[in-house]
């Protein structure tokens, strides 16, 4: 693995579109000490070690991320890593971010089921940008959208044996959009969801 090649642990990268510029791998355990008849230390042994890696990524052209699901797995140097959590955010003279969260499963095991997420379109520009399309209108002279962001997450839960995982359930999934939005004039803006989507 080269400086320059950063490690894609959500399997999001899109060659050439979204680019995995940073990750960290974040392990993290336990451990359990044996003490002897007089309360010396013996030895320790170490269990429920695992990591919960996330990922950077940088938007280079325009890229359309559809058919992903949290809770897929991910295969990482013999680890399996289940996507959690997309977070994006985009605004008037910012870069698009984009970073994800994954949870480490078992080597043999894979999710029981999964959350589909809407189809995130991005583009390098650095405006507030509507990355799920149809979610929302907004009307209103002179109010303009500065800034979306986008939260896409879900817990993906373990049912451990001795601290190791055996066996994962995805479960509260749900996709959060905030909206930024500047009022220039007297009209107040309204926003209205599409369908499937409540305003709150």
């Amino acid at each position: 693995m080269s400086w320059e090649t950063k490690t894609d642990y959500a399997g999001l990268a899109v060659t050439g579109k979204l680019i995995a510029k940073a990750s960290n791998l974040n392990k993290s355990g336990q451990y359990i000490e044996k003490h002897g008849h007089n309360g010396d230390y013996v030895e320790d042994k170490a269990f429920g070690l695992r990591s919960a890696p996330t990922t950077e990524y940088v938007v280079a052209d325009d890229v359309s991320l559809a058919s992903v699901a949290l809770g897929t797995v991910t295969t990482v140097d013999g680890k399996k890593y289940a996507l959690e959590s997309i977070s994006i955010s985009t605004g008037a003279d910012q870069e698009p971010t984009v970073s994800a969260t994954s949870a480490e499963v078992a080597s043999g095991g894979a999710t029981r089921n999964t959350f589909a997420v809407p189809t995130i379109a991005l583009s390098p520009d650095q405006i507030a940008q509507e990355p799920i399309a149809s979610a929302f209108t907004l009307s209103g002279a002179s109010c303009e959208l500065t800034g979306c962001s986008v939260e896409v997450s879900c817990k993906v839960g373990t049912n451990d044996k001795n601290g190791d995982p055996q066996a994962h359930d995805v479960t509260n999934g749900h996709v959060v959009i905030n909206l930024t939005i500047s009022q220039y004039g007297s009209t107040v803006p309204t926003v209205t969801p599409g369908s499937g989507w409540k305003v709150s």
